[in-house]
């Protein structure tokens, strides 16, 4: 079976299969690049297995029946794929990671013990090496205001970023590689309730505020930035790294609803459940009385729009679109269903 995804000048052409996509074989839509595309999707199939979809071709992963994949990503032609499994006696997760088809044990692979309370925040893949930023309790606690550490494992070698006490578990931990260096949002809690907020970089620490987290590195041309959000109002800006200013958010997104930031060839792309601002403009997720309307990922690349969309009913089905053209589509089977979790789209 055959599935090629070509934005061709003028047009994009999908190919996929009818019969796994349920289209016509043909679908063009109107875009401007000659560029060969790669669309990776994450998820679990109609019998719960752990897979991923390339150009709409599944592969089941293997040991993955009962697992969730919850994200893919492609680093040299290396398929990566991120998942967990859960204990339904206990509620406690097993973390795992499968490069190219082969399952890796998260905590087995960082020496980790059931006793370190290991809590996985973000991973992320560079040049064969792999990169994972948690918390897991400090052995040489002295008081409640250290007893977990922030660490991060390159290739299972960790490095001890901070000591803090629980109040800050719960909050996001970003690790990205940009231009070589490794940025990792972070906050502390020293005492009562004295929130620290900033970012590493190369394992340097540079504190940003005491009333706002960061949550997202973002980068384009202009520089590299973080997404703030106030702790008390909720209101959300992008701060830049390199100049030290904030920019709030257009006043229309409500920080209530946003999910997620997408900038692309000078665009920013403000994403909603139900619908998206490009720049100032809203747009409805799906076509007017599309049943698929709730946003489970969003990625634009070269002005295409790449999106994971599910409704709710009796079941919860999911479809991939490529600028409002269905491309792939949950298989449910009785009190089976499939599920998207993530995408990503690499030029070949």
């Amino acid at each position: 079976m055959k599935n090629l995804f070509l934005l061709l000048i003028g047009t994009l052409t999908v190919l996929f299969s009818c019969r796994e996509a349920g289209t016509d074989e043909n679908e063009t839509i109107s875009k401007n690049t000659l560029v060969s595309y790669d669309l990776y999707v994450a998820g679990n199939d109609e019998n719960s297995n752990a897979s991923y979809w390339k150009n709409n071709i599944k592969t089941v992963l293997s040991s993955g029946t009962g697992c969730t994949a919850t994200k893919v990503s492609v680093d040299n032609n290396d398929v990566y794929v991120e998942g967990f499994k859960q204990d339904p006696s206990t509620y406690t997760f097993k973390h795992y990671y499968w490069k190219n088809n082969v399952r890796y044990d998260i905590e087995q692979q960082l020496g980790l013990q059931s006793s370190d309370d290991f809590r996985l925040k973000d991973m992320t893949f560079k040049n064969g090496d792999v990169y994972i930023v948690g918390n897991i309790k400090n052995p040489a606690s002295t008081s409640v205001n250290d007893m977990y550490q922030l660490c991060y494992w390159k290739n299972g070698n960790k490095t001890v970023l901070h000591n803090h006490n629980a109040g800050t578990l719960s909050s996001d931990s970003d690790i990205e590689i940009i231009n070589n260096d490794l940025y990792i949002t972070a906050t502390k809690n020293y005492n009562s309730g004295n929130y620290d907020a900033g970012y590493y970089k190369n394992g340097t620490y540079y504190f940003l505020s005491n009333t706002k987290n960061f949550f997202k590195f973002l980068r384009d041309a202009s520089g590299i930035y973080l997404i703030a959000r106030h702790r008390q109002t909720g209101a959300l800006e992008q701060y830049n790294l390199s100049a030290n200013t904030y920019t709030a958010f257009p006043s229309n997104i409500n920080p209530v609803d946003f999910r997620n930031l997408e900038w692309d060839n000078g665009n920013k792309y403000y994403v909603l459940p139900q619908y998206y601002y490009k720049n100032a403009t809203q747009y409805n997720l799906v076509s007017t009385g599309n049943q698929f309307m709730f946003c489970d990922d969003f990625k634009v690349l070269d002005d295409n729009i790449y999106k994971i969309l599910h409704k709710d009913n009796s079941g919860i089905d999911y479809k991939v679109y490529i600028n409002d053209v269905e491309v792939l589509t949950t298989t449910n089977t009785g009190n089976q269903n499939g599920r998207f979790r993530s995408l990503t789209v690499i030029p070949n």
